[in-house]
């Protein structure tokens, strides 16, 4: 178990444990507390809803009030708590995310697709940000990226650690 920093600053936690000859990298974020992040945002909800009737009149009230909703359970939807990596040899690669409503996405890319594994980057404003990446080719040949812990961003010592112990599942 390591802690450390993402790129964004948050504090995350990544731990190795290997199965046999399963392979699960897995990062989540400690700090993020769902109780706090919906009493915050119905704090802000009830004051925008006071602030609007008391200056507007119920109805653009109750408008703004609806938007701010929807815009809080996207906001909430779209945060990544835990990511989890499973490499299975001669079988593929199996990605977990799940946010903050407790929505899962799993994606398999399968051994035969995969071409190999990468750490690239990517220039953001005054900083350089590492991915690590899948080469996956389709059937027809054509080769993309898959970037892995996009909702994580841990930084280049997790990724150099995670790339050393499975690169040569794809050798």
């Amino acid at each position: 178990m390591l802690e450390t920093e993402s790129y964004n600053y948050e504090k995350i936690i990544f731990t190795k444990k290997i199965d046999g000859v399963c392979t699960k990298f897995q990062i989540k974020k400690p700090n993020f507390k769902l109780i706090n992040f919906i009493f915050k945002h119905s704090l802000t909800i009830i004051v925008l809803f006071i602030v609007s009737f008391y200056t507007l009149n119920f109805n653009i009230a109750l408008i703004f009030t609806i938007i701010f909703l929807l815009y809080t359970y996207v906001k909430l939807n779209s945060i990544v708590i835990k990511e989890e990596l499973f490499f299975i040899p001669s079988i593929g690669v199996q990605e977990l995310s799940i946010h903050g409503t407790g929505r899962k996405d799993i994606k398999f890319y399968a051994h035969s697709q995969i071409k190999d594994l990468v750490i690239t980057e990517s220039v953001s404003t005054l900083r350089v940000i590492f991915y690590l990446c899948l080469i996956c080719q389709n059937e027809q040949k054509k080769s993309r990226l898959q970037p892995l812990f996009i909702g994580t961003k841990p930084k280049l010592d997790v990724l150099r650690q995670i790339y050393k112990e499975t690169n040569h599942y794809f050798k």
